[in-house]
């Protein structure tokens, strides 16, 4: 019980934050969870900003299929893999290179959402540490 979870308040958020419970002493991470998986799912469109709910609990949020599509294609996106919609991948164009994957069925869209991987270059790695974290002032 050395954690906190929160989640984001955004609608297609796969992101959970973690932090160290205030008053416990840090403890050495154990290897077998040395390892982070990372991956993204990128979509453009049009999308409801503003506060949503009621007066008792509302936040300010997005809705609407594209954060859906969002949301389904970073479900689908594989440890450092990431994932674009195809007006994603127009609005790219000859930018930057792209594999087709197809059209994927995705949980809660009727059609199928055509998508394209984001193919890292050959050496470069998936996530880059920063040593030193924050600085505060």
């Amino acid at each position: 019980m050395g954690e906190t979870r929160a989640e984001l308040p955004f609608t297609g958020d796969q992101v959970g934050l973690f932090r160290a419970q205030p008053g416990r002493p840090k403890q050495t991470c154990n290897p077998s969870y040395s390892a982070l998986g990372f991956g993204a799912g990128i979509a453009q469109g049009y999308a409801t900003l503003g506060q949503i709910g009621f007066s008792e609990r509302s936040g300010y949020t997005a809705i609407g299929t594209v954060c859906n599509v969002a949301a389904r294609l970073c479900a689908e996106a594989k440890d450092s893999q990431i994932l674009i919609s195809q007006r994603v991948a127009v609005r790219l164009g000859d930018n930057i290179a792209l594999e087709d994957i197809g059209s994927l069925a995705l949980k809660g869209l009727m059609q199928p959402v055509a998508a394209f991987n984001v193919p890292l270059a050959a050496g470069q790695p998936a996530l880059r540490v920063i040593e030193g974290g924050p600085q505060s002032g």
